[in-house]
Formats: C-alpha cells, sequence, structure tokens
C-alpha cells in the first residue's frame, strides 16, 4: 500500500524531487530533477520516436529566440521558474538532450515525458517514458554520477516541492521557527 501511495503521489500534477546539500536552515539546494507528464517535460519526447511533440509553433514564443525547445508551453515551465528561483539554473534541460555533461546533469535535469503515466500501456500507446521509465533513467543517473558524490551522507532527497501539507509543514517548521507553538 506505502508503494502504491509512493507511485501516485510521484504523479501528481507536477513532482519536483529537490536534493539539497546544505543545512535546512539554508535552503541551498544545488539541483532539480523533475518527473511528471506534458505540464513539466522540458524536450525529452523530442528525442523519442513519439507523436507528443512540441517542436512547433506557438510553442516556445515567449522563450529567448521564439524558438520552440519540445516544453509544452508558449515560455517557461513551473520547473524552471522554480530552479531559477533557488539559484539552480535559467532552465531545466531534458534528461535525454545528448551533449549534457556530468557537471550539468548534477545541477539536475528534467525526465518528464508528454503523454506518460503510471500506467505502462499509457506510455507504450504513444512511446512516451512512463513513470518506471523515468525512474529506471533516474537511476541510471545515480550510477552515472556515483563518482562524482564522495558522501552521500551531505545530501538529502526531498519529494515535498509540490504543494502539499506536508510541504508546507516542512518549510514553516524551518521558516517560522518563532511563531510556531
Amino acid at each position: 500500500m506505502a508503494l502504491i501511495f509512493y507511485i501516485v503521489r510521484l504523479m501528481s500534477l507536477f513532482t519536483i524531487t529537490l536534493v539539497k546539500s546544505n543545512p535546512p536552515e539554508n535552503f541551498n539546494f544545488s539541483s532539480i530533477l523533475v518527473f511528471g507528464d506534458s505540464s513539466v517535460d522540458s524536450g525529452n519526447n523530442q528525442y523519442l520516436p513519439c507523436l507528443p511533440k512540441a517542436n512547433s509553433w506557438p510553442y516556445g514564443i515567449d522563450l529567448p529566440g521564439g524558438i520552440a525547445t519540445g516544453r509544452f508551453s508558449n515560455g517557461r515551465l513551473v520547473s524552471d521558474f522554480i530552479a531559477n528561483a533557488l539559484n539552480i539554473k535559467e532552465f531545466v534541460p531534458p534528461f535525454l538532450y545528448p551533449n549534457l555533461s556530468d557537471e550539468e546533469l548534477l545541477r539536475g535535469v528534467c525526465f518528464a515525458s508528454a503523454g506518460g503515466g503510471i500506467d505502462e500501456i499509457t506510455g507504450s500507446l504513444t512511446k512516451v517514458l512512463s513513470l518506471s521509465q523515468q525512474i529506471d533513467h533516474f537511476k541510471y543517473l545515480c550510477n552515472r554520477l556515483s563518482h562524482l558524490c564522495d558522501d552521500r551522507s551531505k545530501y538529502v532527497f526531498w519529494d515535498n516541492a509540490h504543494l502539499t501539507q506536508a510541504s508546507y509543514n516542512y518549510l514553516a517548521s524551518y521558516l517560522f521557527k518563532e511563531a510556531l507553538p
């Protein structure tokens, strides 16, 4: 039952996993990892032989240069705004982009795929990444970058960045210590 709850929680409207390397009081995030569907897909479908793609006008018209980047939006995605607000990076690149360096991957990527879902059949019908495939890509990333993370005790994986009561409680406990009883 806990596994099902965790998977459903992962596939909420958008789920963003932040990797935090400093104590909670500092809120100094070093990386952002994004899982989900078209609401946060930053262009992974551009590198898949699938139907859902955002590579034509009007997609991207509000981005620098007005060029479609694979985002199912006229501009930035919510994950881009969050990454920028946390001073991680301006845009979260798609994991499948072929020219990402290890350093770029370490600062964060997007695993989301438009049309993807919890059910494997959903992704297989349209040839997009299902949630389990996104998680497989994340596991691959962890193995690829393991040589850069010398002390894993410094890293905390936090999946409460999406709007839930748990995230409000977490933030309130650190931001408003004096105000809480």
